[in-house]
């Protein structure tokens, strides 16, 4: 039996626009992937989906969630 831990977690998803948008999209997801900090975001995992009604393909990045906190 997995011993699995239910969390929040947030997607971002991002249509494919062009050629030059899908460079930078993988250029996030490529930093995301290498970033270590107590300050940014946790990268989990990324994927795509094709929405068929919209004719449109959507890539999702998922992140940790954050709460907001007030100081």
């Amino acid at each position: 039996m997995l011993n699995r831990k239910a969390v929040k977690i947030v997607k971002k998803a991002i249509t494919f626009q062009n050629a030059d948008y899908r460079k930078s999209i993988k250029a996030e997801i490529s930093i995301l992937k290498k970033l270590q900090s107590p300050f940014v975001l946790k990268y989990l995992e990324y994927f795509k989906y094709d929405k068929d009604e919209e004719k449109q393909t959507y890539l999702c990045i998922v992140t940790e969630y954050c709460d907001v906190i007030y100081i």
